[in-house]
């Protein structure tokens, strides 16, 4: 069995990397799906951008981290060796999912990556080409990861706290802990 950092840390990757790869079907799915809806519902998309890109953003994020999320529960159970306690599944994936959405959001509406942008070009001058990973990803994924990676780490942890405390407290009153 492995220990729970080991544990918390797969299912911290697995996030990520399901993350990457819904977002990478995003370009060919949802985002000519949402393009369609709101133009049906509201026209077109030039007349509103701001609003245009906030369902855009709203809508991809949220796709990003529900499948990424669900997944990365399962891995960290299976990884446990525990049955699955759905109930338990569906409290911490609810909890994760609000407060990673609230905080993916904030940092969209407040502009996180541009902070870590200045302070790149802070510390180490503006680039030589405005085109580079430094210039255009790198603040952009820092600002993903600031926001994903600690709230994922308190989640995982909570989680398999509460996996020890209903399995103790099952196996102190005799019960099985099928759910």
């Amino acid at each position: 069995m492995l220990k729970r950092r080991t544990r918390i840390v797969i299912a911290l990757i697995a996030w990520q990397l399901v993350s990457i790869a819904v977002m990478r079907s995003e370009e060919f799915i949802l985002g000519p799906l949402i393009a369609w809806c709101y133009m049906a519902a509201f026209g077109d998309v030039q007349d509103s951008y701001a609003r245009y890109a906030w369902i855009a953003v709203s809508t991809a994020y949220f796709q990003r981290t529900t499948i990424a999320t669900f997944v990365s529960l399962i891995v960290f159970e299976k990884l446990s060796g525990r049955e699955i306690r759905w109930w338990r599944l569906a409290i911490t994936f609810l909890a994760w999912e609000a407060v990673v959405m609230m905080a993916l959001l904030a940092a969209y509406k407040l502009q996180l990556f541009w902070f870590f942008h200045e302070i790149d070009w802070a510390i180490f001058g503006p680039p030589e080409s405005i085109y580079t990973f430094r210039n255009i990803m790198l603040p952009r994924l820092l600002a993903w990861l600031v926001c994903t990676v600690p709230i994922g780490i308190v989640a995982l942890s909570s989680f398999s706290r509460q996996a020890v405390a209903t399995t103790s407290a099952a196996s102190s009153t005799g019960r099985s802990h099928s759910s």
